[in-house]
């Protein structure tokens, strides 16, 4: 109760007195008394009047400020549902983002969630069960992109890009559409369901955007890169081990060879010193059967005279002997 309201009570209760006691002199006691209770029942009344009061006048407060708020409440509904791209740029309004959702569904393509898969072998082929719909709507050759049901910050993961080998009644069979590597693969037989099957790459923020698709076909290639980089630096290494145990044969076969050379051209300056010494002996020879042949062909000729001579002396004699023996002398040859 306030100090106003209280002092009010009290100069009521003091009048009331008062006036019984003034009134006593010429009224009746049992009206003196019934002036007094009369004035004493009209303090609740006052009391609940002045509560009446001050409850209307907050009211009347909290009237005018729910006004206010329904009335900034009414603009803004409105712009929700109608937008306001002029006060912000990304209050599109939910009229135009149901739209978008609109869009984004029919974007993304079927989704096939609570997939249980039932085996997967050593080369991450999969066979798995579908719920709903029946029938769910899966052909052959359709690609398929498999993402685990829980989402990325609860160890959510993409497993992979397949494409359907057989598919009967809820039952699908699936082939990796890209080589998995060995941590793609083991990640793939760990994981027990429920997936979720997207026939088109999610696209937007969502749970599993650090695993954006193009990231890991990038990987997968890279990976595939960095070995086959590996084998050739391998390759090279082996290679080039290979050249300097050559160069260090070729260095060791140089130096052998260089010695060789010299040893080679020590012989030469020998063997041109003998061959000098061969020539000048050849010379000598050469003149000598030179001298010799012109001696033995003038022997000849001197033989070949004297032998003519010596027909002819006989010659002369046997004609000598066949006259004096009366004989004709054989003619000559």
């Amino acid at each position: 109760m306030s100090s106003m309201l209280l002092t009010a009570v009290g100069l009521v209760v003091v009048a009331s007195f008062f006036l019984a006691y003034m009134s006593f002199k010429t009224w009746r006691i049992f009206q003196v008394i019934l002036v007094v209770f009369i004035v004493l029942a009209m303090l609740p009344f006052y009391y609940l009047a002045a509560e009446v009061l001050k409850t209307h006048q907050e009211w009347q407060l909290l009237v005018k400020d729910q006004k206010s708020q329904i009335e900034k409440l009414a603009v803004a509904n409105h712009d929700l549902i109608e937008g306001a791209v002029k006060k912000d740029p990304q209050l599109v309004g939910i009229r135009e983002m149901k739209l978008q959702l609109h869009e984004i569904l029919r974007d993304r393509g079927e989704v096939w969630r609570g997939v249980t898969p039932d085996k997967i072998d050593e080369k991450g082929a999969v066979e798995l069960s579908t719920k709903e719909p029946d029938p769910n709507g899966i052909v052959p050759k359709m690609v398929l992109f498999i993402f685990e049901d829980t989402p990325a910050s609860n160890q959510g993961h993409f497993l992979g890009e397949f494409e359907v080998g057989e598919a009967s009644g809820k039952t699908v069979k699936l082939e990796p559409n890209l080589p998995l590597d060995e941590a793609g693969l083991e990640q793939l037989k760990k994981s027990r369901g429920p997936w979720t099957l997207y026939a088109t790459m999610p696209i937007g923020p969502r749970d599993y955007s650090f695993l954006f698709w193009e990231a890991h076909k990038q990987r997968v290639v890279s990976d595939g890169a960095i070995a086959l980089m590996k084998d050739n630096v391998e390759r090279i290494v082996t290679a080039v081990k290979q050249a300097q145990d050559e160069v260090k044969y070729r260095r060791a076969e140089k130096v052998d060879l260089a010695a060789d050379l010299a040893k080679f051209k020590h012989e030469s300056v020998l063997v041109n010193q003998y061959l000098d010494r061969l020539q000048k002996q050849y010379q000598g020879l050469r003149e000598t059967l030179k001298a010799t042949y012109f001696a033995n062909v003038k022997m000849a000729a001197d033989i070949a005279a004297m032998q003519l001579k010596a027909a002819e002396a006989i010659d002369r004699r046997a004609a000598e002997q066949a006259k004096a023996d009366g004989v004709r002398p054989p003619a000559r040859p």
